[in-house]
């Protein structure tokens, strides 16, 4: 497994909440445009570390990985993959916040 770290403070927010679909929890990533859904909490941090992983594993792949950790501000601790492999682990922390309700902008 090849793991891939960031200096300093990188961390990645979701705000979660219930789904007004009953059973459902939802999380949301302002900053990435990113929404997650799951059945359950635990399930829910999972997915979205899951998402965090594709994500970057995307950009990767497309060769677009490099300017997007720039764009966001972060730095790899050693020179990124040349390609990607199921091999491949990115370390970066998220933090999941449970909000009260979901305040639907019109």
């Amino acid at each position: 497994m090849v793991s891939v770290e960031f200096k300093g403070q990188v961390q990645v927010s979701w705000r979660a909440f219930r789904s007004k679909e009953p059973g459902y929890w939802v999380a949301v990533c302002d900053a990435l445009n990113l929404t997650a859904q799951a059945t359950s909490w635990a399930e829910l941090f999972s997915v979205c570390n899951e998402i965090m992983q594709e994500l970057l594993m995307d950009l990767l792949r497309d060769g677009e990985l490099d300017a997007f950790l720039r764009a966001q501000g972060w730095v790899a601790l050693k020179p990124l993959p040349k390609r990607a492999s199921s091999t491949i682990r990115f370390d970066i922390p998220i933090s999941l916040a449970r909000e009260r309700a979901h305040a639907v902008a019109n």
